[in-house]
């Protein structure tokens, strides 16, 4: 029998070692595309709670709410929920109170058709919301119809 030498082993073990690190080198564009995947299905999920949950805050106390972009210099990169004042025009130096705020995450862009889409005690006004990554150009479309539970995603 004969004996293998340390050099053919230690050949083998840096072929094999060389491969392991080529597939992982593969494998990372779609770890990356998964957790982008993965962020943007979480905050989708998390903006139409959001919204549901003021639909039913809404029904219960009989109050009005407006579902708004925040304001930035290039793009809205956060949505946040006010509650309608009692007086019908609140002063101008005192804006609505946010109640509650999503944060659009860095790879998202967002869009509403429709300026500060008001929920109510009897009813939402239709509206579409849509999100796009900005790497894929996919659009979610979110769109509101009239009275309650109804949100339908489409993505594009």
């Amino acid at each position: 029998m004969s004996k293998a030498s340390p050099a053919f082993t230690l050949a083998e073990t840096l072929i094999v070692l060389a491969c392991v690190c080529a597939l992982g080198l593969l494998a990372v564009p779609h770890v990356q595309t998964l957790g982008r995947t993965t962020a943007t299905r979480a905050f989708l999920d998390r903006f139409k709670a959001t919204y549901e949950k003021y639909e039913n805050r809404a029904r219960l106390t009989q109050k009005n709410y407006h579902i708004e972009l925040g304001p930035s210099v290039q793009a809205a990169r956060y949505i946040f929920v006010k509650q309608e004042t009692e007086t019908p025009k609140p002063p101008r130096d005192e804006p609505l109170k946010a109640k509650d705020s999503i944060d659009i995450p860095a790879t998202l862009t967002a869009t509403v058709n429709r300026t500060n889409p008001k929920i109510g005690p009897h009813g939402v006004e239709n509206c579409t919301w849509t999100f796009q990554e900005i790497a894929t150009r996919t659009q979610y479309q979110i769109t509101v119809q009239m009275k309650w539970g109804r949100l339908i995603e489409t993505k594009t």
